[in-house]
């Protein structure tokens, strides 16, 4: 691996002599430093994975934090892009109940920013119309309402696919995650069982508010970054359709299982009650329960042994909030 990670450096002039520092053994994601002193990421992806083309169409948006900006081609089995100055805010004051609120407000934006994706080829168009020495009829021809239409029929087939999308990550997820946790002390066959049931009957959290459902799947404090200039900055992109709310409970769910706080079953659920007071009760809470699952999955993945977090206290604590969960369900 290192020597296609060289031969990949090689292809967009990143050369280096340090050995690449490995940032993430589960996401294999490398911190280089060129010959010249400058701070690259490399970070693994499949030929596939549509993240290089979605990020670079970010800039067509001009979001309101930073984000990697990736100099290699999408087909490559890595994306690279200049290292972002910052401090993690895991490292930071992820609790920050300012914090939080600021995390919420970004994490809408960033939603908001998944919709406006669909608009990026028409402006595209404009741009690659500017300074068109031709037939102006033929070109205006191609904002007109058949090309509106076709894109509307595309944006609605996009939209029925990752609905679907998200009901199958969620099907596969939700029996990992049982499968998981019925055998571990704390956690009640019975409630895991009403939790599916709860799961299985309530399909509206596929479908999006508005827009789509399509969600960063790591949205959490270890890929949310504070500036040297006082900006945000998110990382760690990999981007599919979840239910709702997923990006706001994962930050959720992920701080829970890091928290030093006392209170912190009651402080974390506290936000619970407080966004599903309005509207969407039964969503609110079943995503949330179902980020938890997986926030202690992901945890117990990284460290195995309960010398390392999450403790049998703290997953005593997270088998209680799931459990209250479940029973505040209609």
């Amino acid at each position: 691996m290192q020597e296609n990670l060289r031969n990949f450096c090689r292809r967009y002039q990143v050369i280096y002599n340090e050995e690449p520092h490995l940032l993430s053994p589960r996401s294999h994601t490398w911190l280089i430093r060129d010959v010249d002193g400058k701070k690259w990421v490399a970070k693994e992806k499949s030929p596939h994975d549509p993240v290089v083309e979605l990020l670079n169409n970010f800039k067509m948006l001009h979001p309101c934090f930073d984000h990697p900006q990736p100099v290699s081609e999408y087909n490559e089995d890595c994306y690279l892009y200049p290292y972002i100055v910052d401090m993690m805010l895991a490292d930071g004051p992820f609790e920050d109940p300012e914090i939080i609120e600021k995390v919420f407000e970004l994490a809408g934006r960033l939603q908001a920013l998944f919709r406006s994706l669909i608009l990026v080829p028409f402006y595209k168009e404009t741009l690659r119309s500017k300074g068109f020495e031709g037939d102006f009829n033929s070109e205006v021809s191609r904002f007109g309402l058949p090309r509106v239409q076709l894109m509307d029929d595309r944006h609605k087939s996009a939209r029925h696919r990752e609905i679907a999308q998200s009901y199958q990550w969620t099907e596969r997820k939700l029996e990992y995650c049982i499968n998981q946790l019925v055998t571990r002390a704390h956690w009640s066959g019975t409630v895991l069982s009403a939790f599916r049931s709860k799961i299985h009957s309530n399909f509206a959290i596929h479908t999006p508010i508005t827009g789509s459902n399509l969600s960063h799947t790591s949205f959490h404090p270890e890929h949310v970054l504070f500036c040297r200039d006082k900006s945000t900055a998110i990382v760690g992109w990999h981007i599919e359709p979840r239910p709702r709310f997923y990006m706001m409970y994962t930050y959720l769910a992920w701080s829970f299982t890091h928290s030093k706080r006392a209170d912190a079953n009651q402080f974390y659920q506290a936000y619970l009650v407080k966004n599903s007071s309005k509207a969407f009760h039964q969503e609110h809470h079943l995503v949330f329960a179902l980020c938890l699952m997986e926030q202690i999955i992901e945890s117990l993945a990284k460290h195995p042994t309960s010398q390392f977090n999450p403790s049998p206290e703290k997953e005593r604590q997270a088998a209680e909030l799931f459990t209250e969960c479940v029973k505040n369900l209609p």
